[in-house]
Parts: structure tokens; sequence; C-alpha cells
């Protein structure tokens, strides 16, 4: 693998543990206030890495289809969506190998 794939497999990584544990901070029943600062905290960290993660131009094929495949998932688990202009951006880091 070269540098750039590698930077793109530890981006995804970092964004699913960074999911994973906002998941397990909203999933408590009797959040503390230091769980609702974590919440708030790991919820812009999320929100930072996503749009790293729309930018991100994987330099093949096979890694536009695994960021597609992420994103799809990534939508499912969260029942989310992209709005027009996430989409437009996701589709633009793409161009290159469609």
């Amino acid at each position: 693998m070269d540098d750039e794939t590698d930077d793109f497999w530890v981006l995804l990584a970092h964004h699913a543990e960074v999911i994973a544990k906002l998941d397990n901070l909203q999933a408590k029943s009797y959040p503390t206030i230091k769980d609702k600062r974590e919440i708030k905290i790991r919820a812009l960290e999320e929100q930072s890495l996503r749009e790293r993660l729309l930018d991100f131009k994987p330099s093949s094929n096979a890694g536009g289809q695994t960021k597609l495949l992420y994103f799809t998932l990534l939508l499912a688990k969260t029942e989310t969506s992209l709005d027009d202009q996430a989409i437009a951006r996701l589709l633009r880091s793409l161009d290159h190998i469609l």
C-alpha cells in the first residue's frame, strides 16, 4: 500500500472509532456532566472526520468503491442522509476515477 492508501484507512478507522465511542456515550441511561461534555467533543470530532472523508480523493477505483461502501454503511447504521452539498462533494472527490 502507498502512503495515501494508508492515510485513507487510518482516517476510516479513526472515524469508525469515534462513532463507536459516541454511540457508547449516548447509550448511557444516566449520563454525567462529564459524559455530556465528552459527547459534544466526540460529535465535533466525528463531524470534522466526516468532512475530511467527504473531500478525500482516493487514487484508485478500489479506493473509490471503498469510500462509497463506507458512506453507504455509515448512513444505514446511523439512519442519516447526506444533504445535496455533501453529495456533491462526495461525487466531486471521485470525479477523477469515474
